[in-house]
């Protein structure tokens, strides 16, 4: 677990009174001393005339598997710092607005040992404390290296705009792609059981549509059916083009399958639409903020996050779309995405 993935837990799940706390202590100051984490960061925050308004947070909490030992949020502005809470053994001391908000002091007397006062206010309240804490609940996104966008093929196959995107970032970065196609192959070179293969087949015949095929080691495909009701099976494939020599014609153009491909140009290419989807997801909330911003949570709506964002959630795009899962191999992954 990284730090930022074991910060973002602290705040945001929600848990019962005496659970340990998910967090890996680190020994810097000694075996049996607390782990302490301070982060800085900036929100954006929509004002009515459509501009953003930025809004600087640090924010400092002290804790081991057991219990939150000290934990402050501190608003920083130009030629001042704000405390907007602070929390030590002895209780939570509010300041300014906070001091006399009847949920804030509903909340600190009876915060449990093992809550962080951030996750369970900025949950709960409309104040500057709720601000900060939708940076962790929809800005702070941890990305493993092994993350994969699973829907890629599918994507690429009826988004011209994320297609374009796509092969831009990855000439931009210099991976040697031009761009990323599908290329016909048989389907008996699937890394699938027949069975299978003729199972979904079946299924295709009776409601049309598109199969997207994943296998462990990298490579996508998509399988269809075609005019007559035979299968279709397209590989995803990245094109090159090598220069040979100093003239236009000195050029020699190549393909290969997504597991030829380097593990770092892999990991990119799963790692972009990420990114993309964050950005536009960033985006949209912009346009929606200042309306939950005037909208208060209600008591006990406080949400629960056991993972670290993972991109491809419920309620990420492509993820909405009607899919049946299929049997899986012990080589491949089998969606069903409906056309």
């Amino acid at each position: 677990m990284s730090v930022l993935e074991a910060l973002r837990g602290l705040v945001l799940e929600a848990r019962t009174v005496g659970v340990m706390l998910r967090l890996p202590p680190h020994l810097l100051k000694g075996a049996d001393e607390p782990t302490s984490f301070t982060i800085e960061f900036v929100v954006g925050r929509p004002r009515p005339d459509g501009l953003v308004e930025d809004r600087v947070f640090l924010y400092e909490v002290v804790a081991d598997r057991r219990r939150i030992h000290r934990e402050s949020l501190v608003e920083v502005r130009t030629r001042t710092e704000e405390v907007l809470f602070e929390r030590d053994e002895n209780g939570i001391e509010l300041y300014g607005d906070l001091d006399e908000n009847e949920r804030a002091n509903a909340h600190k007397t009876v915060i449990a040992d093992n809550e962080t006062f951030l996750g369970v206010l900025g949950a709960d309240t409309e104040s500057a404390v709720a601000l900060a804490y939708g940076w962790f609940d929809r800005h702070l996104a941890v990305i493993h290296p092994g993350a994969e966008y699973v829907h890629l093929p599918s994507r690429l196959d009826v988004d011209a705009v994320f297609t374009n995107a796509m092969n831009a970032g990855l000439t931009r970065a210099d991976t040697g792609i031009s761009r990323l196609d599908f290329e016909d192959m048989r389907v008996g070179a699937l890394s699938i059981p027949s069975d299978v293969v003729d199972e979904l087949v079946e299924t295709l015949r009776k409601t049309g549509g598109t199969v997207m095929l994943s296998t462990r080691n990298g490579d996508h495909a998509l399988l269809t059916l075609d005019d007559d009701g035979e299968p279709v099976v397209r590989r995803l494939v990245a094109h090159h083009e090598v220069e040979t020599g100093p003239g236009a014609e000195d050029r020699r153009s190549f393909s290969l399958r997504l597991r030829e491909e380097s593990d770092g140009t892999r990991r990119f290419m799963n790692l972009l639409p990420i990114l993309f989807q964050l950005r536009g997801q960033w985006m949209s909330a912009a346009s929606s903020s200042w309306r939950s911003w005037r909208t208060p949570c209600t008591p006990g709506s406080r949400r629960s996050s056991s993972s670290a964002g993972s991109p491809g959630s419920e309620g990420q795009p492509w993820s909405r779309s009607a899919r049946r899962r299929g049997r899986m191999s012990d080589e491949a992954r089998v969606e069903r995405v409906r056309g």
